[in-house]
């Protein structure tokens, strides 16, 4: 029994040292030679030329399994025109640059999100709102139950255990307040993020610019991934390798 226990443990702990060693950190490089480039703070940008937009791109990071794009979009024609995420595709392809219809994505819609992160807010308050007035409650029901039995002799275990109750409780209200502050910082953070980030569709008059970044689930087992621009006659792309790092 002893030597199966020993065994699992080192089994464990072998486990545990390939997890320690998986770390990888991902920087996409464009392969596009034919767009002009710019380097901007250590950010490589290319400048895609449409017959009445330029798309202007470069590559961030890769976080929480998202790739980070900035782009930028301005608008050369003579009429108004919407700029968006929804014109926008990635193409994640292999070695070969050969692509699946199912690695076909979608910038993540920060409109969604943000409905999402608003009714999670939502929840969470109606639930802290909720629990602080059942604890508001049984305080006022143990209030009246002490004054209905201020008369009445308690013996000092009684007393002992009523302040344990009392003091349980109310470390009990300062977990779930601090709980609730921390879960509300965390999703107006992520709030933030795609109200104040993100590409978000805007009307851009002649000679205007919006800039954003796009937010694409991550792939990281593919090798390149192309970005798509295409809206009525501009079909404007650029692919990136995918470069991975690993730690030792």
């Amino acid at each position: 029994m002893r030597k199966n226990a020993v065994f699992l443990m080192l089994l464990l702990l072998c486990l545990l040292s390939c997890m320690a060693g998986t770390g990888r950190v991902y920087k996409l490089q464009t392969l596009s030679d034919e767009h002009e480039r710019v380097w901007l703070h250590g950010k490589e940008y290319i400048k895609m030329t449409g017959n009445h937009v330029d798309v202007i791109i470069a590559f961030d990071r890769v976080e929480d399994n998202m790739a980070v794009i900035d782009v930028e979009i301005v608008n050369l024609g003579p009429e108004p025109m919407t700029a968006s995420c929804e014109l926008f595709h990635g193409y994640y392809m292999n070695a070969n640059q050969e692509y699946d219809k199912f690695f076909v994505q979608k910038p993540i819609d920060p409109e969604e999100m943000l409905l999402d992160t608003d009714l999670a807010i939502s929840k969470e308050d109606s639930r802290y709102i909720q629990e602080s007035g059942i604890n508001g409650l049984l305080t006022i029901v143990d209030l009246f139950s002490d004054l209905a039995t201020i008369a009445s002799p308690r013996t000092d275990e009684e007393i002992v255990q009523e302040e344990i109750e009392d003091e349980e409780r109310e470390i009990a209200n300062i977990e779930d307040e601090n709980y609730h502050y921390d879960v509300i910082t965390r999703l107006l953070g992520e709030r933030d993020i795609w109200e104040f980030t993100a590409l978000r569709k805007t009307t851009l008059p002649p000679n205007y610019s919006v800039a954003g970044r796009l937010y694409f689930p991550f792939k990281s087992w593919q090798k390149y991934l192309m970005v798509v621009y295409d809206e009525e006659n501009e079909n404007l792309s650029t692919i990136f390798t995918i470069n991975t790092y690993k730690t030792d």
